[in-house]
């Protein structure tokens, strides 16, 4: 997650990460929360990095809103991303 929002010119502040076992398979589910900062482009090519991963990712939700911290660039986002994704059990 920090490689592909630094790839992808964003700012990764927090991340939550909730795994879960899936009863009857052999599979972790994941739950992802994360929060970036940036610009309109930058979260457009963190979305599509998660698309195109080789690893199996589903935005399942997604806030966006003006940047503000007086530092920030100028239209910066700040944006909450709800993901979920899942692997095989070792």
């Amino acid at each position: 997650m920090d490689s592909l929002a630094g790839k992808s010119g964003l700012h990764l502040d927090s991340r939550a990460l909730k795994p879960k076992l899936v009863k009857g398979h052999d599979l972790t589910e994941l739950d992802i929360d994360a929060q970036v900062t940036g610009d309109y482009r930058g979260v457009v090519r963190f979305l599509n990095s998660l698309q195109r991963s080789t690893n199996y990712y589903a935005v399942e939700g997604l806030t966006a809103r003006s940047q503000t911290r007086s530092q920030g660039p100028k239209g910066g986002l700040q944006v909450s991303v709800h993901i979920k994704t899942y692997f095989r059990a070792a």
